[in-house]
């Protein structure tokens, strides 16, 4: 435990440990660590890192959950919104949905390129 950990909750303790284990590239110990934080308190940036880790594994279909739980906890995150979009746009979602969660995330915040390329990509696949 580094010196600023002390303070934090047991929740944000497993919280930025998987954050540790995702930046080292070992996702099976970073979603176990997310999995055991979300246990103790439900925050929206845990979901997305399930998510997240669940994608860097190859289970697109088990990050779709997270993803989405994150989302509804935090529409306003761009970041994850981006990610859920490219989540189902990944498992071949039908385009309406995909859509629907980009134009969600353009709406907070209308720059957001990840966002606007992506609906380009998903918009060209429509035609």
């Amino acid at each position: 435990m580094t010196e600023g950990d002390s303070d934090l909750s047991p929740a944000a303790r497993l919280h930025n440990k998987g954050q540790t284990a995702f930046a080292d590239a070992d996702y099976s110990r970073a979603l176990e660590c997310f999995r055991k934080a979300i246990e103790l308190d439900e925050h929206y940036k845990t979901w997305e890192m399930i998510g997240a880790s669940m994608l860097a594994l190859g289970d697109a279909e088990g990050a779709l959950l997270g993803l989405r739980r994150a989302f509804e906890m935090n529409p306003r995150s761009s970041k994850t919104g981006h990610r859920l979009a490219s989540c189902m746009h990944s498992l071949g979602m039908p385009i309406e949905e995909v859509d629907d969660v980009l134009r969600q995330v353009l709406v907070v915040n209308e720059t957001y390129g990840p966002a606007i390329r992506l609906r380009e990509v998903v918009r060209r696949r429509q035609s």
